[in-house]
């Protein structure tokens, strides 16, 4: 069986936790509403969102759910230059 080789997208999905209010919207419909199951919880000294890379599908539900805007979308143009 052959190895899948992984999909590489122009853009990435992240929480910004100074922003986030904590309301569990993004991680809800992520794991529940037909998302890839890539919002956690993340626990540094604190408990705060976040959004797996790796498994995330780029479908903009959490983007697109988030009532404070903490969820943005950042293109990989941004990120390497």
């Amino acid at each position: 069986m052959a190895d899948k080789e992984k999909k590489v997208y122009k853009f990435d999905f992240e929480i910004k936790p100074e922003l986030c209010m904590d309301c569990a919207t993004c991680w809800f419909v992520c794991n529940n509403d037909g998302g890839s199951s890539a919002v956690y919880v993340k626990v540094n000294g604190r408990s705060e969102y976040a959004i797996d890379k790796e498994i995330c599908i780029r479908c903009a539900r959490c983007f697109r759910a988030c009532p404070v805007d903490a969820v943005v979308r950042i293109n990989k143009a941004e990120v390497s230059a």
